[in-house]
Protein backbone atom coordinates (compact mmCIF):
# COMPACT_ATOMS: atom_id res chain seq x y z
CA UNK A 1 0.00 0.00 0.00
CA UNK A 2 1.08 3.13 -0.92
CA UNK A 3 2.55 5.51 1.73
CA UNK A 4 -0.55 8.15 3.65
CA UNK A 5 -0.39 11.87 2.87
CA UNK A 6 0.58 13.65 5.75
CA UNK A 7 -1.12 15.97 7.70
CA UNK A 8 0.58 18.98 6.30
CA UNK A 9 0.09 18.32 2.77
CA UNK A 10 -3.39 17.41 3.45
CA UNK A 11 -4.53 20.29 4.93
CA UNK A 12 -2.47 22.46 2.37
CA UNK A 13 -4.61 20.80 0.01
CA UNK A 14 -7.86 21.19 1.76
CA UNK A 15 -7.34 24.80 2.53
CA UNK A 16 -6.27 24.85 -1.54
CA UNK A 17 -9.67 23.40 -2.47
CA UNK A 18 -11.56 25.95 -0.50
CA UNK A 19 -9.84 28.74 -2.09
CA UNK A 20 -10.07 27.79 -5.56
CA UNK A 21 -13.80 26.88 -5.23
CA UNK A 22 -14.66 30.79 -4.02
CA UNK A 23 -12.16 31.26 -7.11
CA UNK A 24 -14.89 29.44 -9.48
CA UNK A 25 -17.93 30.99 -7.91
CA UNK A 26 -15.96 34.66 -8.87
CA UNK A 27 -15.77 33.28 -12.61
CA UNK A 28 -19.44 33.37 -12.87
CA UNK A 29 -20.29 36.06 -10.61
CA UNK A 30 -17.91 38.76 -11.63
CA UNK A 31 -20.05 40.35 -14.49
CA UNK A 32 -18.01 43.54 -16.40
CA UNK A 33 -15.42 42.94 -14.09
CA UNK A 34 -13.70 39.94 -16.88
CA UNK A 35 -10.75 41.28 -15.34
CA UNK A 36 -10.99 38.49 -12.50
CA UNK A 37 -12.68 35.42 -14.50
CA UNK A 38 -9.39 36.35 -16.87
CA UNK A 39 -6.92 36.17 -14.21
CA UNK A 40 -5.93 34.17 -11.13
CA UNK A 41 -9.12 32.40 -10.76
CA UNK A 42 -8.36 30.15 -14.07
CA UNK A 43 -6.36 28.15 -11.85
CA UNK A 44 -8.95 26.83 -10.19
CA UNK A 45 -10.79 24.10 -12.19
CA UNK A 46 -6.84 22.88 -13.30
CA UNK A 47 -6.22 22.78 -9.71
CA UNK A 48 -9.65 20.19 -8.89
CA UNK A 49 -7.95 17.66 -11.87
CA UNK A 50 -4.56 18.14 -10.82
CA UNK A 51 -5.53 17.32 -7.09
CA UNK A 52 -8.23 14.52 -8.01
CA UNK A 53 -5.68 13.11 -9.96
CA UNK A 54 -3.20 13.23 -7.02
CA UNK A 55 -5.33 11.42 -4.43
CA UNK A 56 -6.67 8.58 -7.04
CA UNK A 57 -3.07 7.73 -7.13
CA UNK A 58 -2.46 6.57 -3.67
CA UNK A 59 -4.91 3.69 -4.03
CA UNK A 60 -2.87 2.46 -7.84
CA UNK A 61 -0.96 -0.03 -5.43
CA UNK A 62 -3.54 -1.39 -4.08
CA UNK A 63 -5.98 -4.74 -5.37
CA UNK A 64 -8.88 -3.96 -7.43
CA UNK A 65 -8.23 -0.48 -7.35
CA UNK A 66 -9.80 0.75 -10.27
CA UNK A 67 -13.14 -0.92 -9.81
CA UNK A 68 -13.53 0.42 -6.27
CA UNK A 69 -12.43 3.77 -7.18
CA UNK A 70 -14.90 3.77 -10.16
CA UNK A 71 -17.42 2.84 -7.93
CA UNK A 72 -16.61 5.13 -4.95
CA UNK A 73 -16.62 8.18 -8.15
CA UNK A 74 -20.49 6.81 -8.81
CA UNK A 75 -21.30 8.22 -5.49
CA UNK A 76 -18.69 11.10 -4.89
CA UNK A 77 -19.61 12.29 -8.67
CA UNK A 78 -22.28 11.48 -10.47
CA UNK A 79 -24.84 11.30 -8.21
CA UNK A 80 -24.33 14.63 -7.04
CA UNK A 81 -24.17 15.65 -10.92
CA UNK A 82 -27.48 13.76 -11.74
CA UNK A 83 -28.95 15.92 -8.49
CA UNK A 84 -27.71 19.31 -8.96
CA UNK A 85 -28.44 19.40 -13.05
CA UNK A 86 -32.23 18.49 -12.10
CA UNK A 87 -32.14 21.21 -9.09
CA UNK A 88 -30.31 23.54 -11.69
CA UNK A 89 -32.59 22.68 -14.38
CA UNK A 90 -36.07 23.36 -12.40
CA UNK A 91 -34.41 26.10 -10.04
CA UNK A 92 -33.80 28.35 -13.32
CA UNK A 93 -37.11 27.49 -14.40
CA UNK A 94 -38.79 29.02 -11.57
CA UNK A 95 -36.67 32.42 -11.43
CA UNK A 96 -37.41 32.79 -15.17
CA UNK A 97 -41.23 32.10 -15.10
CA UNK A 98 -41.08 35.10 -12.37
CA UNK A 99 -39.58 36.98 -14.22
CA UNK A 100 -41.50 36.22 -17.28
CA UNK A 101 -44.67 36.53 -15.23
CA UNK A 102 -43.36 40.16 -14.12
CA UNK A 103 -42.93 40.93 -17.45
CA UNK A 104 -46.00 40.32 -18.99
CA UNK A 105 -44.54 37.54 -20.95
CA UNK A 106 -45.01 33.64 -20.89
CA UNK A 107 -44.17 31.88 -18.43
CA UNK A 108 -42.20 29.18 -20.41
CA UNK A 109 -40.53 31.91 -22.42
CA UNK A 110 -37.21 31.93 -22.44
CA UNK A 111 -36.96 28.34 -20.08
CA UNK A 112 -34.33 26.33 -21.29
CA UNK A 113 -33.38 22.60 -20.20
CA UNK A 114 -29.84 22.64 -21.54
CA UNK A 115 -27.24 25.08 -20.44
CA UNK A 116 -24.60 24.17 -22.51
CA UNK A 117 -20.92 22.52 -22.26
CA UNK A 118 -22.95 19.24 -22.73
CA UNK A 119 -24.29 19.41 -19.95
CA UNK A 120 -27.74 19.23 -19.07
CA UNK A 121 -29.68 21.59 -16.58
CA UNK A 122 -26.17 23.28 -15.08
CA UNK A 123 -23.11 23.46 -17.89
CA UNK A 124 -20.88 24.60 -15.28
CA UNK A 125 -20.95 20.96 -13.99
CA UNK A 126 -18.56 19.89 -16.62
CA UNK A 127 -16.16 19.13 -14.22
CA UNK A 128 -17.41 16.24 -12.39
CA UNK A 129 -18.70 14.17 -15.70
CA UNK A 130 -15.58 14.64 -16.84
CA UNK A 131 -13.43 14.00 -14.31
CA UNK A 132 -15.66 10.30 -14.08
CA UNK A 133 -14.12 9.88 -17.43
CA UNK A 134 -10.71 10.12 -16.49
CA UNK A 135 -11.26 7.91 -13.99
CA UNK A 136 -12.49 5.34 -16.22
CA UNK A 137 -9.39 5.33 -17.93
CA UNK A 138 -7.05 6.03 -15.36
CA UNK A 139 -5.52 2.68 -15.59
CA UNK A 140 -4.16 3.21 -18.91
CA UNK A 141 -2.68 6.69 -17.91
CA UNK A 142 -1.24 5.19 -14.86
CA UNK A 143 0.31 1.99 -16.78
CA UNK A 144 1.93 4.63 -19.53
CA UNK A 145 3.38 7.11 -16.56
CA UNK A 146 5.11 3.83 -14.86
CA UNK A 147 6.74 3.33 -18.05
CA UNK A 148 7.63 6.75 -19.15
CA UNK A 149 7.22 8.69 -16.29
CA UNK A 150 7.11 12.96 -16.58
CA UNK A 151 7.28 12.38 -20.04
CA UNK A 152 3.42 11.96 -20.19
CA UNK A 153 2.39 14.89 -18.81
CA UNK A 154 4.84 16.85 -20.76
CA UNK A 155 3.83 15.47 -23.81
CA UNK A 156 0.00 16.23 -23.19
CA UNK A 157 1.20 19.74 -21.85
CA UNK A 158 2.60 20.29 -25.54
CA UNK A 159 -0.76 18.61 -27.47
CA UNK A 160 -3.72 20.83 -25.05
CA UNK A 161 -1.29 24.24 -25.63
CA UNK A 162 -1.37 23.57 -29.55
CA UNK A 163 -4.57 22.36 -29.64
CA UNK A 164 -6.08 25.36 -27.89
CA UNK A 165 -3.62 28.01 -29.26
CA UNK A 166 -4.22 27.14 -33.02
CA UNK A 167 -7.44 24.52 -33.07
CA UNK A 168 -9.41 25.82 -31.02
CA UNK A 169 -10.03 29.25 -31.97
CA UNK A 170 -10.69 28.41 -35.52
CA UNK A 171 -13.54 25.68 -34.79
CA UNK A 172 -17.13 25.60 -34.54
CA UNK A 173 -19.08 26.36 -31.30
CA UNK A 174 -20.04 22.55 -30.96
CA UNK A 175 -16.43 21.28 -31.85
CA UNK A 176 -14.95 23.84 -29.41
CA UNK A 177 -16.93 23.10 -26.29
CA UNK A 178 -16.74 19.16 -26.84
CA UNK A 179 -12.91 19.77 -26.51
CA UNK A 180 -12.80 22.21 -23.88
CA UNK A 181 -15.56 20.20 -22.24
CA UNK A 182 -15.88 16.92 -22.60
CA UNK A 183 -12.73 15.49 -24.04
CA UNK A 184 -10.67 18.91 -22.21
CA UNK A 185 -7.06 18.21 -22.82
CA UNK A 186 -6.13 20.41 -20.37
CA UNK A 187 -8.32 18.54 -17.50
CA UNK A 188 -6.72 15.55 -18.75
CA UNK A 189 -2.68 16.80 -18.52
CA UNK A 190 -3.53 18.49 -15.01
CA UNK A 191 -5.09 14.88 -14.04
CA UNK A 192 -1.99 13.26 -15.10
CA UNK A 193 0.48 15.78 -13.75
CA UNK A 194 -1.34 14.91 -10.12
CA UNK A 195 -0.93 10.90 -10.57
CA UNK A 196 2.40 11.89 -11.66
CA UNK A 197 3.59 13.62 -8.54
CA UNK A 198 1.81 10.61 -6.45
CA UNK A 199 3.91 7.95 -8.22
CA UNK A 200 6.90 9.77 -9.28
CA UNK A 201 9.83 12.08 -7.86
CA UNK A 202 9.52 15.72 -8.73
CA UNK A 203 12.36 16.51 -11.06
CA UNK A 204 15.69 17.84 -9.01
CA UNK A 205 15.44 21.15 -11.50
CA UNK A 206 11.73 21.94 -9.81
CA UNK A 207 12.35 20.80 -5.95
CA UNK A 208 13.86 24.49 -4.98
CA UNK A 209 10.84 25.83 -6.04
CA UNK A 210 9.09 24.42 -2.60
CA UNK A 211 12.00 25.98 -0.46
CA UNK A 212 10.66 29.03 2.22
CA UNK A 213 13.03 31.33 0.50
CA UNK A 214 11.54 31.31 -3.19
CA UNK A 215 8.00 32.08 -2.30
CA UNK A 216 8.40 35.66 -2.21
CA UNK A 217 10.27 35.97 -5.57
CA UNK A 218 8.13 32.92 -6.95
CA UNK A 219 4.77 35.15 -5.99
CA UNK A 220 6.21 38.45 -7.78
CA UNK A 221 6.94 36.71 -10.95
CA UNK A 222 3.50 35.16 -11.07
CA UNK A 223 2.14 38.40 -10.20
CA UNK A 224 3.93 39.96 -13.28
CA UNK A 225 3.14 37.23 -15.64
CA UNK A 226 -0.78 37.36 -14.59
CA UNK A 227 -0.77 41.17 -14.33
CA UNK A 228 1.11 41.34 -18.22
CA UNK A 229 -1.23 38.77 -19.53
CA UNK A 230 -4.10 41.01 -18.24
CA UNK A 231 -2.81 44.11 -20.07
CA UNK A 232 -2.55 42.77 -22.95
CA UNK A 233 -5.81 41.15 -22.91
CA UNK A 234 -7.14 44.71 -22.08
CA UNK A 235 -5.07 46.17 -25.18
CA UNK A 236 -6.08 44.20 -27.50
CA UNK A 237 -9.77 44.05 -26.48
CA UNK A 238 -10.31 39.92 -26.32
CA UNK A 239 -9.58 37.49 -24.03
CA UNK A 240 -6.13 35.67 -24.13
CA UNK A 241 -7.11 32.30 -23.80
CA UNK A 242 -3.67 30.88 -24.54
CA UNK A 243 -1.26 33.03 -22.94
CA UNK A 244 -2.66 31.44 -19.76
CA UNK A 245 -1.42 27.97 -20.28
CA UNK A 246 2.14 28.63 -20.16
CA UNK A 247 2.02 30.35 -16.82
CA UNK A 248 -0.98 29.16 -15.02
CA UNK A 249 0.73 25.83 -13.86
CA UNK A 250 3.64 27.84 -12.39
CA UNK A 251 0.99 30.39 -10.61
CA UNK A 252 -0.66 27.41 -9.26
CA UNK A 253 2.21 25.84 -7.78
CA UNK A 254 2.95 29.36 -6.12
CA UNK A 255 -0.33 29.60 -4.46
CA UNK A 256 -0.38 25.91 -3.56
CA UNK A 257 3.07 26.70 -1.28
CA UNK A 258 1.76 29.53 0.14
CA UNK A 259 -1.21 27.63 1.83
CA UNK A 260 -1.00 26.89 5.53
CA UNK A 261 -0.21 23.49 7.09
CA UNK A 262 -2.64 23.71 9.22
CA UNK A 263 -6.25 23.16 8.14
CA UNK A 264 -8.47 25.72 8.13
CA UNK A 265 -12.18 25.13 10.10
CA UNK A 266 -14.08 22.06 8.95
CA UNK A 267 -17.49 23.95 8.62
CA UNK A 268 -15.86 26.14 6.25
CA UNK A 269 -13.19 24.19 4.01
CA UNK A 270 -16.11 21.11 4.05
CA UNK A 271 -17.85 23.45 2.21
CA UNK A 272 -16.05 23.76 -0.96
CA UNK A 273 -17.53 21.34 -2.91
CA UNK A 274 -20.71 23.09 -1.98
CA UNK A 275 -19.56 26.05 -3.26
CA UNK A 276 -18.87 24.84 -6.73
CA UNK A 277 -22.22 22.88 -6.72
CA UNK A 278 -24.44 25.47 -5.43
CA UNK A 279 -22.70 29.26 -6.58
CA UNK A 280 -24.86 29.92 -9.36
CA UNK A 281 -28.19 28.82 -7.73
CA UNK A 282 -27.42 31.33 -5.05
CA UNK A 283 -26.59 33.91 -7.32
CA UNK A 284 -29.69 34.30 -8.53
CA UNK A 285 -30.46 36.06 -5.14
CA UNK A 286 -27.17 38.39 -4.89
CA UNK A 287 -28.22 39.12 -8.78
CA UNK A 288 -31.80 40.39 -6.53
CA UNK A 289 -29.68 41.85 -3.90
CA UNK A 290 -27.18 44.34 -6.36
CA UNK A 291 -29.99 45.55 -8.42
CA UNK A 292 -31.88 46.47 -5.41
CA UNK A 293 -29.56 48.51 -3.97
CA UNK A 294 -28.76 49.74 -7.89
CA UNK A 295 -24.61 48.28 -7.49
CA UNK A 296 -25.24 46.21 -10.09
CA UNK A 297 -22.30 46.48 -12.67
CA UNK A 298 -19.93 48.08 -10.45
CA UNK A 299 -16.97 46.35 -8.37
CA UNK A 300 -18.81 47.12 -4.88
CA UNK A 301 -21.68 45.40 -6.94
CA UNK A 302 -19.85 42.25 -7.84
CA UNK A 303 -17.75 41.92 -4.45
CA UNK A 304 -21.08 41.94 -2.58
CA UNK A 305 -22.83 39.44 -4.85
CA UNK A 306 -19.12 37.28 -4.68
CA UNK A 307 -19.65 37.43 -0.89
CA UNK A 308 -23.40 36.35 -0.75
CA UNK A 309 -22.90 33.46 -3.24
CA UNK A 310 -19.98 31.95 -1.47
CA UNK A 311 -21.62 33.13 2.13
CA UNK A 312 -24.66 31.87 1.06
CA UNK A 313 -23.31 28.47 -0.16
CA UNK A 314 -21.40 27.71 3.10
CA UNK A 315 -24.63 28.34 4.81
CA UNK A 316 -27.03 26.07 3.07
CA UNK A 317 -24.14 23.72 3.10
CA UNK A 318 -23.92 23.10 7.07
CA UNK A 319 -27.38 23.50 7.70
CA UNK A 320 -28.18 20.53 5.20
CA UNK A 321 -24.97 18.97 6.90
CA UNK A 322 -26.53 19.88 10.44
CA UNK A 323 -30.16 18.96 10.15
CA UNK A 324 -30.51 16.21 6.84
CA UNK A 325 -26.83 14.61 7.07
CA UNK A 326 -28.04 11.38 4.81
CA UNK A 327 -29.22 14.35 2.04
CA UNK A 328 -26.18 16.20 2.55
CA UNK A 329 -24.20 13.32 1.95
CA UNK A 330 -25.83 12.21 -1.29
CA UNK A 331 -25.92 15.31 -3.03
CA UNK A 332 -22.57 16.84 -1.58
CA UNK A 333 -20.57 13.07 -2.16
CA UNK A 334 -20.10 12.75 1.25
CA UNK A 335 -18.10 15.93 1.47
Amino acid sequence: MMEKVDEKLSAKFANMAFVCACLVASIHVCGEWRVVANGIAQIAVPFFFLASGFFLAGHTDEKGWWRRETLKRVRTLLVPLAFWCVFGTLWGALWTAIANHLAGRPLGDSISFCNGEWVPGVGILWFMRTLFGYVVISPIIVWTLRRFGWLLPMGLYVIYWTVYSFVLPSCSESAYEFLYYVVSLEGLAYFTTGICFRLKEVPSSLRWMSADYCKVPLAFVAIVLLASHLLYANISGEVVVDLKHYHYLFTMWVLFSMMPERRWPKWLVGSAFAIYLLHCQVNVIGQIVVKRLSIDGTLVGFISRWVIVVMGAIVVANLLKRFCPRFAAGVFGGR
